[in-house]
């Protein structure tokens, strides 16, 4: 269950479209998988009056479909309660839970305690099994939600191999360029990226940059022309994954200094393409972004990001260095056909044990 279907434009939907196509190349013995939009097209608030007829169908899919597992995928906020709902549904019918969280509670949110977040801890305890993107998720669950620690398995996104060969055979571009690919929004540190990159001009000017994804673009071209950034940064809008993946080729650097984060694509897309890898401290982004190795972990400081670029922009050799490193570790940990098969391993266990009835 994702939510919006395999058009959907976020992390979510462009994980399971890169799982159907592995699942349509080489199948995935013992498993069938149907696939379901939670939200479907209603975006916004749109999605409560919608939700209903969300509900209907799934019911009808239980009904139907009868499926041994029902995979949810959820984030936070509106995600939880509606991901809460349907896991208590399938409960009630019988079927195995698993959820899968994508998303972020900050220290903000616990103390809050919010409605939303209470749905997460109930839903997380009601669970078969629970799916983190990282480790830095598993204690949150287990000591904070108060999920069962044998219930929490660690199950890294993945994509699909779109650069094979080593980082050096690849046309990087001159001047460097420097990807921010992801929503242009506050949750990615898009005004982070563009003060940052104001600085890093005094630092070192050869570089140029391009942001590319959805989101409200005026007040950060307006930030962008302010800060004097018009002839180095340019604006894309939304783009398919093809063409992120043509920039993701061409980049020296992919930058992404989120507020809030899971274990963002993007970062594992610029690992394949052996991009150097400069993000925050969040989330399971260290996992991938290992200071001094595949680039630089950085504060929400566009001083330390300005800095992290500079360094890596100033040494060719430890920028290719870092490029290497990003690309093994995607090889090693990141290809979509791992995520696949960490899948089916969880299925067939899963599906062998005694629905959860509490």
């Amino acid at each position: 269950m994702t939510p919006t279907g395999s058009h959907g434009q976020g992390g979510i939907d462009r994980l399971y479209f890169y799982l159907r196509q592995v699942v349509a190349a080489r199948g995935m013995e013992g498993v069938e998988i149907s696939y379901f939009a939670a939200r479907g097209d209603a975006a916004g608030w749109r999605w409560l009056p919608a939700f209903p007829l969300r509900l209907m169908a799934f019911l009808w899919t239980l009904a139907t479909v009868r499926p041994d597992i029902v995979h949810l995928n959820h984030s936070t906020h509106g995600s939880a309660y509606r991901k809460a709902v349907l896991a208590w549904l399938a409960r009630l019918a019988g079927r195995r839970v698993i959820i899968h969280f994508h998303g972020m509670v900050t220290p903000e949110d616990q103390a809050a305690s919010p409605p939303w977040y209470r749905a997460l801890g109930r839903m997380a305890r009601g669970a078969d099994r629970i799916v983190v993107l990282g480790r830095h998720f598993a204690p949150f669950f287990s000591r904070t939600l108060g999920a069962r620690p044998d219930r929490i398995v660690v199950i890294p996104n993945g994509i699909p191999d779109f650069a094979p060969g080593p980082p050096a055979e690849r046309p990087h571009q001159e001047p460097p360029l420097i990807l921010f690919a992801g929503e242009v929004g506050p949750r990615k540190g898009a005004d982070l990226m563009i003060a940052a990159l104001q600085r890093l001009d005094a630092l070192h000017g050869d570089w140029r940059c391009v942001m590319a994804g959805n989101g409200e673009l005026a007040p950060y071209r307006a930030q962008a022309t302010a800060a004097g950034l018009d002839a180095k940064l340019s604006f894309t809008g939304w783009v398919d994954s093809e063409a992120v993946h043509r920039l993701m080729r061409e980049a020296a650097i992919v930058a992404l200094p989120s507020r809030v984060e899971g274990l963002p694509l993007t970062l594992l897309e610029g690992g394949c393409a052996g991009a150097a890898l400069v993000a925050s401290d969040v989330g399971a982004i260290p996992d991938i972004v290992i200071e001094g190795v595949t680039g630089a972990v950085v504060p929400l400081d566009p001083d330390a990001i300005a800095a992290a670029l500079a360094d890596l922009l100033q040494d060719p050799e430890r920028l290719l260095q870092a490029q290497r490193a990003s690309r093994r570790m995607f090889e090693e940990h990141y290809e979509i056909g791992r995520f696949a098969d960490r899948l089916r391993e969880l299925y067939l266990e899963v599906a062998g044990r005694p629905a959860v009835t509490r």
